[in-house]
């Protein structure tokens, strides 16, 4: 890969990690730049991140940010239990904790909906909190698709959305979601 200079992030992330091991000084200076550490999408950390973070950041304040119902690198090294073990490290540090579960960024009916949803799914889920009270309404905030094929999924699928423009739904409003990227490139 060196000689074909043909680098992933992984590879820069592992090179990056021995080369401030071997020579440690180097992430002292680079260190001495900064008063404090944050990080957002914490979440999606990998260890191997963890592992150069704290040889960067040594130890200056760090102020971790994320929310582990967030995941979505796992396929690139991220692991939850990074997150979990930060919080468990913060508390006995004395560190404090400060957990937002209001959520301004779905209505309040299609929160409710997902907390639903993912309540049924496991106990591992947290609810979240409404920016509004939800109202009583008729509108249908999500459909769950399901079938006995992925052909016929994808079918179903086509068909609610079809549905929805004719009722007058613009594309920028009809969120699709999958498990994976392949199955929404199938979808699309």
């Amino acid at each position: 890969k060196t000689a074909q200079a043909r680098f992933e992030m992984s590879d820069l992330e592992l090179k990056t990690l021995e080369i401030v091991r071997l020579q440690p000084f180097l992430a002292e200076s680079f260190r001495a730049g900064w008063d404090y550490w944050m990080i957002d999408e914490y979440q999606d950390t990998s260890p191997v991140q963890v592992a150069l973070l704290q040889a960067l950041a040594g130890e200056r304040p760090k102020y971790l940010v994320g929310d582990p119902q967030q995941s979505i690198y796992l396929f690139r090294g991220s692991d939850v239990r990074v997150f979990v073990e930060a919080e468990a490290e913060i508390t006995e540090r004395g560190g404090a904790l400060e957990r937002k579960i209001k959520n301004y960024r779905s209505t309040p009916n299609l929160l409710s909906w997902i907390n639903d949803f993912m309540s049924a799914q496991g106990e591992q889920f947290e609810r979240m909190e409404p920016r509004a009270a939800v109202e009583p309404s008729n509108e249908t905030v999500a459909t769950f698709i399901r079938a006995e094929s992925p052909e016929l999924e994808r079918e179903g699928l086509a068909a609610r959305v079809a549905e929805l423009l004719a009722e007058g739904a613009r594309l920028e409003q009809i969120c699709v979601i999958g498990r994976t990227h392949r199955v929404l490139m199938e979808v699309s």
